[in-house]
């Protein structure tokens, strides 16, 4: 029979030497990198949140808010701009002093007097008398800022004396209704 020198194969002490220091090497930079990830700097923006202090409930004033006081003629009367934009209804009735036109008239109120400018409701038609006592179910004090946005057309005597007017109302036809007048 041949001899056959069969030899064992694998790494020999010179190559697994060589072998243990490439695995501490990469231990070490993996241990580096871990240290590093631990002890860095964080250069990651942090929000800086301000102190909450409780600040006061501030309500702004407004002039157009209707007053607890039903608002009349006289209250208007002493200070008109105050009640620009706020709303005046008169359940009881208020007597027309004298009519302007088909669209105007003016109330009276003890001795004091206002400009009401009636807007057209479709179906409806209030004839209007001097004399006669008007209840008005919602109206809006306006100025004369507003006479441009008044629907319909006026005629140029309604709209010289609104303009003459420091506040006037605007009341739709459909708020507007004439009290029946009682037999003496």
């Amino acid at each position: 029979m041949a001899d056959i020198d069969v030899q064992r194969k694998g790494i020999d002490t010179q190559e697994k030497h060589h072998l243990g220091w490439l695995w501490w090497l990469l231990g070490l930079i993996v241990l580096g990198l871990l240290a590093w990830w631990l002890f860095a700097p964080d250069t990651r923006e942090v929000a800086v949140m301000e102190p909450v202090t409780e600040q006061p409930v501030v309500t702004p004033s407004t002039p157009n808010v209707t007053p607890a006081a039903p608002v009349t003629i006289a209250t208007i009367a002493a200070n008109p701009t105050n009640h620009v934009g706020t709303e005046y209804s008169d359940a009881d009735g208020t007597m027309v002093g004298e009519v302007v036109s088909e669209r105007a008239f003016w109330i009276e109120e003890n001795g004091q007097r206002m400009l009401a400018i009636v807007t057209d409701s479709p179906g409806q038609d209030v004839d209007i008398n001097e004399g006669q006592t008007v209840r008005i179910r919602r109206a809006t004090i306006r100025d004369a800022g507003y006479l441009s946005q008044i629907p319909g057309d006026l005629d140029a005597q309604v709209q010289q004396m609104a303009q003459q007017q420091p506040v006037y109302l605007v009341v739709n036809e459909a708020d507007l209704e004439v009290a029946p007048t009682t037999a003496p």
